[in-house]
Order: C-alpha cells, then sequence, then structure tokens
C-alpha cells in the first residue's frame, strides 16, 4: 500500500478530566496533575486545521470524558454539522442525560454523529469496583433515553481484562435483550504505557484468555445476531488459523499509530495514537505537513519488530500494538509481549462476491467521502475502515457521475451510458463499489 498523505482517522481529547478512575485508562502514563480542558478558541482552530490541512475522513471526540469539557464537544459538533462531517463521541454515557443530548443532536444531525461508549461491566458491584464510581443507574438511564429517542448509532465497548473476563456473553445478552443494543465490542485491554506501579499489574489477558474471548464474540454473533468486534489489534500470530479465517472477517485490525491515525491532545500535541506517550508536534505551532512527516518511520515499518520478517500475515497486524506496556528506554520496535511466532502461509477466507440486482434502484452511500492523496490517486471513504478503496481519476470521475444521477438501475444506467457492450467491465466495477459500501 502507497503512503497515506493525511491520516484516515484521528483522536481528538477535548479535556484530560474524567469522572471515573479506570486503572486501565489509556491516558493513565500522563503524569501532570493540572488536568485542563480544550479552549474555545483551540477548538474552534482545530476545526478549521481539520478542514483545510489534516483531512480524515473520521473524527472521534474522547478524553479523559468529553462531555466533562461540554462547550468544546459543542462547538466541535457545530462545526462538523456545518462541513458535514461524520464525527464519533466517545463517552461513559453517565453525562449524557436528556438535557445535555438534546443540547448535542441540537447541535449535530443523525447523520453526522455516532456515539461509542464503555461499559466495563453491566453487574454494578463489578462496575462500581473498576471505575470507582456509583453511576451505573445513570448509564442505563441515558442509554435507554438515547437508544428510544434517536436513530444515532451506538456501539457499546467491553474492554476486558481479569476481573470482567468471565462476563463478556452475560453482558451481551444483557445489553440485546433489555436494551435492543445491537452492535458489541470487546477489546482486550493494551496495558498502558509507562504505568507506575499499578497494583492490577496483573490484570491482562493470557494468550488463552484472548483466544476464548474472540471464541466468545463469535458466539455472540451466532446466537444474538449481534454485530461484534475487537477495537485494538491483536497479533495476528497469536489467533488461532480458524479463527482467523472467520468468515465474518474479524480480528483483522491493523497497528495504524501514525499510518492512518493520530491522537490529538488538549494542547494541540499530536501523538502517533492515544496509547503513545510521545508528543511529536504541536498544531497549533507548527505545520501539519512537518508533523505528520514525523510519523513516516510508523509509515515505511521502521518500527517493526524484526520478529515479524517473513510472516505471512504481518500486513494484518502491523506487528501488534507498538505501546503495549512500553517502558521508559524502551525500543520501538521491540515485540508486542503477546506475539508467538511468525506465520508462513496466508489464511485466505472465501469471500462471498456481491451480486448486482437488476431490478433494484442503487445510490451512492450519503457518507461516501473522498480526498486527493496525490496526483492521479484519490481515497474513498463510506464510514467504515475496512472499505477504504483507492481510486484513479477516471474512477472518481464514474462515482461522482453515479453520483450525480442520485438513484438508477442497472438497465437505466446502460442506456445513459449508450455502450452496453461495456456491461462487463462496468458489472466488475460497479460490485466492487457495492462491497466497499460505496453503492447501496
Amino acid at each position: 500500500m502507497f503512503e497515506l498523505s493525511y491520516p484516515l482517522n484521528i483522536q481528538v481529547e477535548v479535556t484530560e478530566v474524567c469522572n471515573h478512575r479506570c486503572f486501565y485508562c489509556y491516558n493513565s502514563w500522563q503524569q501532570d496533575n493540572s488536568k485542563k480542558h480544550m479552549t474555545i478558541e483551540n477548538s474552534l482552530k482545530l476545526i478549521d486545521l481539520i478542514e483545510s490541512d489534516i483531512k480524515p475522513f473520521q473524527i472521534t471526540l474522547t478524553g479523559g470524558e468529553p462531555l466533562l469539557n461540554l462547550e468544546s464537544v459543542l462547538t466541535f459538533a457545530r462545526g462538523f454539522k456545518r462541513k458535514s462531517r461524520f464525527y464519533n463521541l466517545n463517552t461513559n454515557l453517565s453525562l449524557l442525560n436528556k438535557e445535555r443530548l438534546e443540547i448535542l443532536m441540537d447541535a449535530s444531525t443523525n447523520r453526522s454523529l455516532g456515539i461509542l461508549t464503555s461499559l466495563p461491566c453491566y453487574r454494578k458491584d463489578k462496575y462500581e469496583q473498576i471505575t470507582r464510581a456509583k453511576d451505573i443507574n445513570s448509564f442505563f438511564d441515558n442509554m435507554k433515553y438515547l437508544l428510544e429517542n434517536t436513530s444515532l448509532p451506538l456501539t457499546v465497548n467491553m474492554v476486558v481484562h481479569k476481573l470482567n473476563y468471565d462476563d463478556v456473553y452475560e453482558e451481551a445478552q444483557f445489553l440485546f435483550e433489555n436494551f435492543g443494543v445491537k452492535n458489541f465490542t470487546a477489546t482486550p485491554v493494551i496495558f498502558p504505557a509507562n504505568l507506575m506501579n499499578s497494583p492490577e499489574e496483573d490484570y491482562c489477558l493470557s494468550s488463552e484468555e484472548i483466544v476464548k474471548l474472540l471464541e466468545t464474540l463469535l458466539k455472540i454473533h451466532n446466537n444474538l445476531n449481534m454485530n461484534v468486534d475487537s477495537l485494538e489489534t491483536i497479533p495476528r500470530c497469536l489467533i488461532p488459523e480458524e479463527l482467523r479465517k472467520n468468515e465474518l472477517n474479524l480480528f483483522r485490525r491493523s497497528c495504524s499509530a501514525g499510518r492512518s491515525t493520530i491522537s490529538i491532545d488538549y494542547k494541540g500535541g499530536v501523538r502517533a495514537c492515544s496509547h503513545s506517550p510521545f508528543v511529536v508536534g504541536n498544531l497549533f505551532k507548527e505545520d501539519f505537513k512537518i508533523i505528520w512527516n514525523f510519523f513516516k518511520p510508523f509509515r515505511e515499518s521502521v518500527y517493526a519488530p524484526k520478529e515479524c520478517n517473513e510472516c505471512a500475515e504481518f500486513f494484518l497486524c502491523n506487528g501488534g500494538c507498538r505501546f503495549f506496556g512500553y517502558k521508559e528506554g524502551d525500543s520501538l520496535n521491540r515485540k508486542d509481549p503477546r506475539m508467538t511466532s511468525k506465520i508462513k502461509k496466508i489464511v485466505r477466507t472465501t469471500k462471498k462476491i456481491p451480486q448486482i440486482d437488476e431490478q433494484k434502484k442503487y445510490t451512492i452511500n450519503p457518507r461516501t467521502r473522498y480526498r486527493e492523496e496525490k496526483e492521479d490517486l484519490f481515497t474513498f471513504f463510506s464510514g467504515d475502515f475496512a472499505n477504504v478503496l483507492f481510486v484513479n481519476n477516471d474512477l472518481k470521475d464514474f462515482v461522482l457521475y453515479l453520483q450525480n444521477l442520485k438513484e438508477f438501475d442497472i438497465s437505466t444506467l446502460l442506456k445513459n451510458l449508450g455502450k452496453e457492450e461495456i456491461f462487463p467491465q462496468l458489472e466488475n466495477t460497479l460490485k466492487v463499489l457495492i462491497d466497499r459500501k460505496i453503492l447501496i
């Protein structure tokens, strides 16, 4: 794959403050006790920089708990609404009551906002033990109101460790049966960088437990028909072959740190990802192109562990997480502690080829966006990073032509083009667009 000229995704930490104190938080490496918010002025500056210089397809507003800096969140929401940009709000939901949700909805649109929330455990005792907070009833009340009164897409993530490992299936079932939650993710905890003398240092899952967790996710999908996933990189060599070739194409999340993702803190400092303790530049003081160039070694696999050399599936995980358990003085090309041994042969799944319904009215996905990477090379994005498509100028123009048609069927399309003899080539192109969710 060629080197991206801009990140696909960015995380914006609008505050360091949080009303929960989860021991595994990825921001635990921050040693500054003077916790601060992003100012409205810097929020407005960043909105403009996102549009002119950074050009991501997806933005996640996070923290800390972002709703503790509601004014900044609303500033971003209004800015993204004006510019028709989609963003996710990563919130623990305990503060997103009816009043705040209505204010947020006024500043957004159903098509511009998604909610990603974390539920450490559906059981009150474990929830309070993990979060050091007593607001689980607020979580459930706010989630119920959100689901019953909006059409916002909601994903519930469970960060999984020794304390809640046995509760994964039951939590998914509880959310599905009591609230109708359809999107559930369970993510093995990432041991935070530079964690200082944590009493829970042995809370990370073993290799066997991670494998069992992935099996549980597939069981949740099969039994409850929920959409499932895991949100962080898992080294491919850790995953048994029978799981690597699952029909859902899950567990293929590669390390995107500095490659296609960056994290921006409340002061404008930029890191390779939310787990990295290294700030390489400040957006409010330096040109973004210079900062992006600092991450070139990530994109060129300079920091890939030598143990990953010649691994057949390296491209699917990029060698695991660069910052799992990272300690000061470690090399960035150190092994992810969860790695085993290199994979000698790619496990390929039989992917169902999308079929064209000649009676159906097709349209371009309203969430489809594109940008120019370099001369005659464009990136199309339709809301899912698994469906990113790189095209030349001719195919870009064809997609825009289809977009202008608003709605069409295949026979009408052929008639408009006046070239029925090109159907075989056109059919293949349309199948690719349908597969990537650009054409729906």
